[in-house]
């Protein structure tokens, strides 16, 4: 395996596991921000006296039933587990 190949190979894997890492912190990164700011907002607006209305910490959407997760969850797994095993036993040949 020369140099190109073997470089090749590095930058594929960092860049594979990297991107999805870098959009992650990204999002994380940004409702961090967005909710920092909310938050001063608040205090500067409480500091001043003034009320701090509502709408400025909107509620959480409701989720799907736990119920429907969990099955879903509950598929995934099982259909991981399924095809691991079919993968690393794969039966007997004919």
């Amino acid at each position: 395996m020369d140099f190109g190949t073997s470089l090749l190979a590095m930058v594929a894997t960092v860049t594979s596991l990297g991107v999805p890492i870098a959009i992650v912190a990204l999002v994380l990164w940004y409702k961090s921000r967005k909710t920092r700011l909310m938050h001063e907002t608040a205090i500067r607006l409480a500091e001043k006296g003034q009320p701090v209305p509502p709408e400025l910490f909107p509620g959480r959407p409701q989720p799907y039933s736990d119920l429907r997760r969990g099955w879903c969850w509950w598929r995934w797994a099982s259909r991981c587990a399924s095809h691991s095993i079919n993968w690393a036993w794969p039966g007997p040949s004919a």
